[in-house]
Order: C-alpha cells, then structure tokens, then sequence
C-alpha cells in the first residue's frame, strides 16, 4: 500500500531527525512530502520508528500518514516538476 507523509515540524533538529526515518521508508516529492510504498509489515515498522522517535505524541509538531488503495492511485494527477517524479518507488518488506 502506498501512503502519502506528510509533516509540519517547526524544529530544524527535529525536522531532520523525521526526514532520515522517512528517506527509509520512501521518497520525499515535495519538501515536506514523501510518499512510500509498503507492505503491511513495512508500515508497522515506521509507525514503530515515528514512536520510538517521539513524532506520535504531538509535541513536536504534526505527521500525516495517508494511505491511498489502487483505484485511488490510479486518479493521481502530477503536474510540472517534484525532488523525485523520475526514480522509481522504494518498496519497504
């Protein structure tokens, strides 16, 4: 399944700590958008990292997962350019 992340971190320390753990699971499309191709168990695995990071209490600021099913991605629409539309998805097992 393919999710969509998104976040809104105010702190650079803290904002680049999530980025490390997100460029694992997926890739980043939009500066503070990645999207992520996983399969069941490698969706349990960032939502354990996103905890033991601290990022599911809220206190530093929000993360969005949304998860998006097949006909739902096939109504994707792309227009002009994003940091990784040319490389291919990275599937996390």
């Amino acid at each position: 399944m393919r999710f969509i992340v998104a976040y809104d971190i105010t702190s650079t320390r803290r904002r680049n700590k999530l980025v490390r753990i997100l460029e694992k699971f997926g890739q980043r499309v939009q500066y503070s958008i990645f999207e992520c191709e996983l399969t069941p168990a490698g969706a349990v695995a960032l939502r354990a990292e996103l905890r033991m990071a601290g990022f599911m209490t809220g206190k530093y600021g929000a993360v969005f997962l949304y998860p998006f099913d097949e006909n739902t991605l096939r109504g994707i629409e792309r227009y002009g350019s994003s940091l990784t539309i040319d490389k291919p998805a990275v599937i996390v097992t």
